[in-house]
């Protein structure tokens, strides 16, 4: 018994869908950097070297959170954006085997901030500049590329399908299967835009939201769709735009959002900096001019302010979002993450209880009890994403329950960045990308499963294989009461088990 378990106990800290044990040969090693609107945090990834048909079993080894601002908010100073990196990168050289260093590849990914810009001598600038720093380290430098809306929401769908083995897994016999199991549908809420991305059978009324796809001999109709300028951080700046403008540009300005007694301060150029309201910036304003805002919480108002940045009315489609954006029937489960989740986790966490009706939803960014300081921007947020999810993607009162809130899965980030390292580390980088598929296109890794709180994996198809037939049932008994004996054991010490793999409505 004790050999069974110091053979096991590699295993006992992972988690389902982690690397197997079988397996000891030296990781490869892969960086990411989710350079996002508000943010930028870098990602190591991982997978064995020893591949079965080109089979990588990648999975998230560290992360690093960028201190400051996303990377289009050095727009006006580049050489920032750069220096802004080498904390993170840094810290990957530690995380990272010195031996493994020169051949670690290393990525930039930008999103919905960076295609804010309008101006292009900027946006090169600024990768020019992340681009050098990245290149001064003792990785492998692969490139740094402003993703589109619809490669961000893809990648994005096939990270949070991955992670849940829904296009091909591990069995108890070592073998690769392919169940085709209904997939999940993804809902991303960065700083700067929103994506919506899910399976669909229907035909497609604009086929500019359709990607086909073929992951592991199975066809998949995906739509897509990024709403830039419905990220957060934009969102809040188009309600303010909102609000100045109803109230004829005073230099005060009622808030209903905002709690009462609660005022801030905001220069014009903080506000109409933006590309998203630029059009309607008003002439002969000056960008230092400040403008307060005073709270005076009223939900309705600020709801009605909220519907005003949308059009529920445009559409030339059978069916709609908003803004005359063609959307087909919601179909299936969903996982909301990124900015879905803090907003929810926070009511949730300050009301006790949980979120699973629109009307629950809408109550609770109504009635908040918390210190007024973080209540500033959650009750704008939860009455956006209200409406966002109700008014603008058509969910209700039976399919907002298949919306499953999570900020990752058994210790996985739910970011795009996932699906993105198979993406650029797996594929011939000589190759057009308009030529590849536009996800990922390799075959996922193994479940571990667990057994009396241990997870660990069995042994390859090749080595089973090679066994003689005769020997199979034999072999299967002989696993079976190392099975026990490994869950009597762990039982007799107390170890916690690993937990089992939860519903998409986890409590």
């Amino acid at each position: 018994t004790r050999s069974i378990r110091s053979w096991l106990k590699p295993c006992a800290q992972q988690r389902v869908n982690r690397l197997a044990c079988v397996h000891r040969s030296a990781p490869i090693y892969g960086i990411v950097i989710d350079a996002g609107s508000s943010r930028s945090t870098l990602f190591v990834y991982k997978w064995p070297s020893s591949r079965e048909n080109n089979t990588g079993i990648v999975s998230q080894h560290s992360s690093c959170r960028v201190k400051g601002s996303g990377i289009s908010g050095y727009a006006n100073n580049p050489g920032n954006a750069g220096r802004s990196l080498k904390t993170c990168l840094e810290q990957a050289l530690h995380d990272i085997p010195e031996s493994s260093h020169k051949q670690t590849p290393l990525y930039l990914g930008a999103t919905a901030g960076m295609r804010l810009l309008t101006d292009s001598k900027a946006e090169e600038n600024v990768l020019t500049a992340v681009a050098d720093t990245m290149r001064s380290y003792r990785f492998d430098f692969r490139g740094a590329k402003v993703l589109t809306g619809q490669e961000e929401g893809l990648f994005g769908w096939v990270t949070v399908n991955y992670l849940q083995e829904n296009f091909i897994k591990y069995n108890w016999i070592g073998q690769w299967i392919k169940p085709r199991k209904r997939t999940v549908g993804a809902m991303d809420f960065g700083g700067a835009s929103t994506q919506l991305t899910f399976e669909t059978t229907k035909s497609m009324e604009n086929p500019n939201s359709l990607m086909v796809l073929k992951l592991y001999e199975h066809e998949y109709k995906v739509y897509t769709h990024s709403y830039l300028c419905y990220g957060r951080d934009q969102v809040m700046k188009k309600v303010m735009f909102q609000m100045m403008k109803k109230q004829q540009f005073g230099p005060q300005v009622m808030n209903p959002c905002m709690p009462t007694g609660y005022q801030t301060n905001r220069t014009l150029g903080f506000i109409y900096n933006s590309p998203c309201i630029k059009e309607e910036r008003p002439t002969n304003i000056s960008d230092s001019s400040i403008v307060t805002f005073i709270g005076s919480s009223n939900p309705t108002k600020c709801k009605n302010y909220l519907q005003e940045i949308f059009d529920f009315q445009s559409c030339n489609f059978s069916k709609c979002s908003f803004n005359g954006i063609y959307q087909p029937r919601l179909t299936g489960d969903f996982m909301a993450f990124s900015a879905f989740y803090y907003t929810i986790n926070f009511l949730k966490t300050t009301l006790k209880k949980d979120i699973t009706t629109p009307h629950e939803l809408e109550e609770a960014a109504k009635t908040p009890t918390v210190k007024i300081e973080r209540l500033v921007d959650y009750c704008t947020t939860s009455l956006y994403i209200h409406i966002l999810t109700i008014e603008g993607y058509k969910f209700n009162n039976e399919t907002f329950k298949n919306i499953s809130f999570q900020i990752n899965w058994f210790g996985e980030s739910l970011s795009y960045s996932l699906c993105l390292s198979i993406e650029v580390f797996y594929t011939d980088l000589s190759t057009p990308s308009a030529q590849r598929d536009p996800a990922c296109s390799m075959p996922l890794r193994p479940a571990c499963p667990t057994i009396g709180g241990w997870t660990f994996s069995l042994s390859v198809p090749a080595l089973w294989n090679s066994i003689p037939l005769s020997l199979h049932f034999a072999l299967s008994v002989a696993f079976f009461k190392a099975c026990l004996k490994t869950l009597l054991f762990n039982c007799a010490f107390g170890h916690p088990p690993t937990p089992t793999l939860p519903d998409l409505h986890p409590s």
